[in-house]
């Protein structure tokens, strides 16, 4: 037996637990993220409770951009990752209603301290001093004509620092 036996080594345990729950009604079809485990009970409502509030958002923006009727809805979550106290998840919702052109993805993230409950924004993820400036493009309105040209002839540069957000919320 090697100086690293089984005894001296200790079992990696995330620091969260997370389960998926499923809500379906016809059209729509959810799978969420339940967190379970912690050891403060405050964090864990208040992390599962903006997971909640982020969903109902979410589904808000889809019902004002899906139009059209009989709207059929896909909800998926991604654990980006569940280690050092730091919980972080991206929420996705897929839209499609029938007369619209095209289905409608939202997706948005969520990243926690497991230890209080914290949803971080964005601007906290970066270490003080390291030049993180939020990023808007700005929007163009350009005729037919010249989206040709505009697309393959220049490059927008790209956004070195980009704030993405999303959401979602149940349906009545």
């Amino acid at each position: 037996m090697s100086d690293w036996g089984e005894s001296s080594m200790a079992q990696y345990v995330p620091p969260a637990n997370i389960r998926t729950l499923t809500y379906t009604t016809p059209g729509v079809v959810i799978h969420y993220p339940q967190v379970s485990g912690l050891a403060n009970p405050r964090a864990q409502e208040a992390i599962n409770q903006r997971i909640l509030l982020q969903l109902h958002e979410m589904e808000r923006m889809q019902q004002q951009v899906q139009t059209g009727t009989n709207p059929q809805t896909t909800v998926t979550f991604e654990i980006k990752t569940n280690e050092r106290g730091i919980l972080s998840l991206v929420l996705t919702n897929y839209t499609y209603s029938e007369h619209m052109a095209h289905g409608y993805t939202i997706a948005k993230g969520l990243t926690f301290n497991i230890a209080n409950g914290h949803a971080y924004a964005l601007h906290e993820l970066f270490r003080p001093g390291s030049n993180y400036q939020p990023c808007s493009r700005p929007r163009y309105s350009v005729n037919s004509r010249s989206v040709t040209s505009l697309f393959w002839k220049t490059a927008m540069p790209p956004c070195p620092r980009t704030r993405i957000s999303i959401s979602l919320t149940k349906r009545s």
